[in-house]
């Protein structure tokens, strides 16, 4: 149910033909939004959370329509999804040392390092 004295949308519009009167304002109540709409809107949290921020009256002007059901997500399931780091191929492969190193660089980071530096760089032999 919509709560009273809440405006979504509000607009200045004159009628063709009038002059020097006032502007009529024109406000529209918000329309109660599904539970998908709000899980997007919140980045993708759990539904769970989403009926628990709206139970608990926690963000102002959340209006949700209490009859739609909350359906799975496709960019969650996308993002939850997993894939394989490797080939097969790359498995059988014996590397000699040296002849493959993987690098990482971290930060920026807050603490300053002894140098000054901000990241941290670590490079790895697959081999060692």
């Amino acid at each position: 149910m919509l709560k009273e004295q809440k405006l979504e949308i509000c607009t200045k519009w004159k009628l063709k033909g009038q002059r020097n009167q006032e502007a009529q304002i024109l406000c529209f109540l918000p329309k109660a939004q599904i539970w998908d709409k709000w899980h997007r809107t919140l980045g993708h949290i759990h539904m769970g959370a989403v009926k628990y921020l709206y139970k608990s009256n926690l963000v102002t002007r959340m209006d949700v329509d209490e009859k739609s059901t909350p359906s799975q997500c496709p960019t969650c399931i996308q993002g939850k999804s997993h894939a394989m780091l490797f080939p097969p191929w790359a498995s059988d492969q014996d590397f000699k040392l040296a002849e493959l190193i993987t690098a990482d660089v971290w930060g920026p980071v807050n603490i300053t390092g002894t140098n000054g530096a901000h990241y941290y760089f670590q490079f790895m032999d697959i081999k060692a």
